[in-house]
């Protein structure tokens, strides 16, 4: 056998070997830069023909659905959420609150680390509306609609 039948043979190996090594090397830095007390994720996926196809799941948003907001009120909104493989971001894609003009844009905010907290003003009464987009790593996404009641609570 010669030396290049050989190496041939081994090109799939070295490769995967390679790829291995750079990913440790992720990893470790992942680790490393997160501090002793902090906390740090990362996910490896080895080979070319990754297909995750599940899409996250929104598990419970607090303050709940349906919940009374007195007007004047400063609330954040935190939804929980997980992934087979993890979850990218949390995209707010549309709202509607009475009192505030929200700009023609989407997403009008993204949250990239947990807890995925959204801090929002309820100046007047009425119904609030929020939509959010969860969005895991292969670009699946699940979406929920948020509403509130602003509104004077009775004693």
């Amino acid at each position: 056998m010669g030396k290049d039948e050989l190496f041939e043979g081994d090109q799939t190996h070295l490769t995967l070997m390679k790829h291995l090594v750079l990913y440790l090397c992720i990893a470790l830095l992942s680790v490393i830069s997160a501090g002793c007390s902090g906390e740090a994720s990362f996910f490896i996926a080895i080979g070319d023909d990754f297909d995750d196809t599940t899409p996250p799941q929104i598990e419970s948003v607090q303050p709940p659905i349906g919940t009374v907001i007195p007007p004047g009120s400063i609330i954040a909104v935190t939804l929980f959420v997980s992934d087979n493989q993890g979850v990218r971001e949390v995209r707010l894609v549309a709202a509607s609150i009475p009192g505030i003009d929200f700009p023609d844009i989407t997403p009008l905010a993204v949250k990239d680390d947990p807890p995925f907290t959204f801090t929002f003003s309820f100046p007047k009464p009425g119904v609030a509306f929020l939509t959010f987009e969860v969005l895991d790593f292969q670009s699946n996404s699940a979406g929920i609609t948020v509403t509130y009641q602003v509104a004077t609570l009775l004693p």
